[in-house]
């Protein structure tokens, strides 16, 4: 369920950042609306997700959500609008429609900061999971970490913190390792 947040934000925010830059309509009707939602933070949302979905998995994965879907989104979004004008005149040059534009020229040539956007996203959304569990859970680090808390065990709390902090590499490792294999060709000077 927390994966499923995590996969709705990338899904939502990429297609929204990538379409924004693209089409200065949807950047006029969509832009306000994030610039004014962007500066809450994640843990922010906790306490109406406990009271709209609960204390259980849909309201870790409404959390995920919220935290991941701005990172996605901004980064798709300078990735298209940083593309180099000249891979687009080019392109149109040899004869791209602007279709042929968008998926063979700008969404490749921004990729690496696409996905690195994801890869911010979860380090994100690994945090306010653990922040929500922090606040109301009855399973899960946090959780750990609070009845650890509770009980004034501070090598239960340590032991929680340490869990985060290798899960949390570990995850952040295995991104790393996707994206060096993906974007072998990009130069990373």
């Amino acid at each position: 369920m927390v994966l499923t947040g995590y996969v709705a934000a990338v899904s939502i925010g990429v297609s929204l950042g990538v379409a924004m830059a693209w089409l200065k309509p949807l950047d006029a009707i969509f832009g306000p609306l994030i610039s004014l939602l962007r500066p809450i933070p994640p843990p922010a949302w906790i306490p109406l997700s406990i009271l709209w979905l609960g204390i259980g998995l849909p309201a870790k994965a409404f959390v995920v959500f919220v935290s991941a879907v701005t990172p996605c989104l901004i980064n798709a979004y300078v990735a298209v609008k940083q593309v180099p004008p000249e891979l687009h005149n080019a392109a149109r040059t040899l004869g791209a429609s602007r279709r042929d534009l968008l998926f063979r020229v700008v969404v490749p040539s921004g990729l690496p900061m696409i996905v690195n956007g994801m890869r911010i996203a979860l380090s994100t959304a690994w945090a306010t999971v653990v922040a929500a569990e922090l606040v109301v859970a009855t399973a899960g680090f946090g959780f750990v970490i609070m009845s650890g808390y509770r009980n004034f065990e501070a090598d239960v709390m340590a032991a929680g913190i340490v869990a985060i902090a290798l899960t949390g590499f570990v995850m952040d490792l295995l991104f790393q390792s996707v994206e060096r294999h993906a974007f072998d060709w990009c130069d990373r000077s």
